[in-house]
């Protein structure tokens, strides 16, 4: 029964080190994404590189699964790419982007958007980039 309770102990011991090391690991990470509101624009950034890689997608042969003909991939890599840089740089506007990027998701989770669907998408998300005077730099 000895035994028994040193193996206990030792799992109980192992637990308690991962866990604080754990902790420790998530601590250093929250600080360096700067706190709750980095956090925020982390996960906006995240969004944006999924709803753009969903977008983006082509087939094996080349073909758009979602990106209508009339629109070309350059332009939306290049309206992602300003609203990627302005949340970077904390200027955007994280309630209606976070709106925008919702609405997407859930209109064309499984349907292809049309080209004037897509324009409308674009601009409604470079509309969210505040400009440098109100955001105080």
């Amino acid at each position: 029964m000895t035994q028994r309770k040193g193996c206990y102990r030792r799992i109980v011991t192992t637990g308690l080190v991962i866990a604080i090391i754990g902790a420790a690991v998530g601590i250093l990470l929250y600080q360096r994404l700067g706190g709750t509101e980095g956090m925020r624009y982390w996960m906006a950034e995240r969004a944006l590189n999924a709803i753009e890689a969903h977008l983006l997608t082509q087939t094996p042969d080349g073909n758009w699964l979602r990106k209508p003909d009339g629109i070309p991939a350059e332009e939306i890599r290049s309206q992602f790419n300003r609203v990627r840089e302005a949340t970077i740089a904390h200027r955007t506007d994280l309630i209606r982007l976070n709106h925008i990027l919702r609405e997407y998701q859930s209109k064309f989770q499984k349907t292809q958007p049309a080209t004037s669907e897509v324009i409308s998408f674009l601009n409604a998300i470079e509309r969210t980039i505040l400009s440098k005077a109100s955001v105080g730099g």
